[in-house]
């Protein structure tokens, strides 16, 4: 994976969010599975996430 472009792109079910790797080349990967209360708080949800994938792009980054 050295000098590939990537976005982190997250799919959110229900109460699980699942966040996947997503390469210059099409191919994706799963890197994050998040569960969350079930208590139907989508914004803060996407506020959590928001918040991890720039920590998940930095530490990514530093493995490539």
């Amino acid at each position: 994976m050295s000098n590939m472009s990537f976005k982190l792109v997250p799919k959110m079910e229900n109460n699980k969010a699942i966040i996947y790797i997503v390469l210059s080349n099409g191919e994706s990967r799963e890197v994050c599975w998040l569960v969350f209360p079930d208590d139907s708080q989508l914004n803060d949800n996407m506020e959590a996430i928001n918040q991890i994938i720039p920590i998940l792009r930095k530490r990514i980054k530093r493995s490539m």
